[in-house]
């Protein structure tokens, strides 16, 4: 009886620890993502200095801008959460 009640126990707790590391590993993959899309605005932003048209330049350049921004504005939205 107070082995059933112990593993019952254990088993919520287990859950619950597994449900947390699975919003944890989210996180940490969200934010492994939002470095990947810096480097490639700064990438875009590179490879822009090589071009020889303008309108490469300028298209390149804006391509970088547009992803370094929207990955501001997604990162902001991102779940912050402080440990204690």
């Amino acid at each position: 009886m107070k082995a059933s009640a112990d593993a019952e126990q254990l088993e919520t707790t287990a859950a619950a620890d597994s449900e947390q590391s699975k919003e944890a590993n989210q996180r940490a993959d969200n934010y492994r993502l939002a470095v990947v899309l810096f480097a490639s605005a700064l990438f875009f932003a590179g490879i822009s200095s090589k071009l020889e048209t303008l309108g490469a330049r300028t298209a390149i350049l804006s391509l970088g801008c547009f992803l370094f921004v929207a990955t501001v504005i997604w990162l902001a939205t991102l779940p912050i959460q402080l440990t204690t």
